[in-house]
């Protein structure tokens, strides 16, 4: 899958989205993916009721994983502000990215699309791919004093996948 795997690049991307001038909402989605290297399936179907801003975490149940296993994801203060701010639109839906339909969520296509308006191509940049750039450029950044283990095994701890995406993180930062 394509992903950004330099720093300057990724720089250029995430500038690319804070300029997107199109949907909020896509827009917002398109700024939580490169902070919280879910999959796009588990950010685009987040519900309201899995977000605890007072605690700073979503829990995404097993059923919506696909490793089936119940995942605790982080939010740094930036997501918070984020979901909050998307809070105002669609806070009284079931989903964070509510869809066209009352009971569906946001498409994949809606933020590939956006990727493409911004100019980024598809054999440069997709959703997924956030995942492996973090993996990547996390890698040279990592600590050495810590046991290695997979950082995006943190938020989905067995999923074997992860370590097969070429050159991306080992260590879970702490800082």
């Amino acid at each position: 899958m394509p992903a950004i795997t330099h720093p300057d690049e990724l720089a250029r991307l995430l500038r690319s989205i804070e300029g997107y001038t199109g949907v909020f909402i896509t827009k917002s989605a398109l700024r939580l993916a490169p902070m919280l290297f879910v999959r796009p399936g588990e950010l685009r179907s987040a519900e309201w009721e899995e977000i605890n801003p007072d605690e700073a975490v979503w829990r995404i149940p097993a059923n919506k994983t696909r490793t089936g296993e119940f995942l605790i994801v982080p939010l740094a203060r930036q997501a918070v502000a984020i979901l909050n701010d998307v809070k105002l639109f669609t806070g009284d839906d079931r989903y964070v990215f509510q869809g066209r339909g009352e009971n569906s969520f946001m498409s994949e296509n809606t933020l590939l699309k956006a990727l493409r308006t911004m100019g980024w191509s598809a054999d440069k940049v997709t959703i997924h791919g956030f995942r492996a750039t973090a993996r990547t450029l996390l890698h040279g950044k990592a600590r050495r004093d810590v046991q290695p283990h997979q950082a995006l095994r943190g938020a989905h701890p067995h999923d074997a996948g992860v370590g097969g995406l070429s050159g991306r993180v080992e260590v879970m930062l702490d800082g």
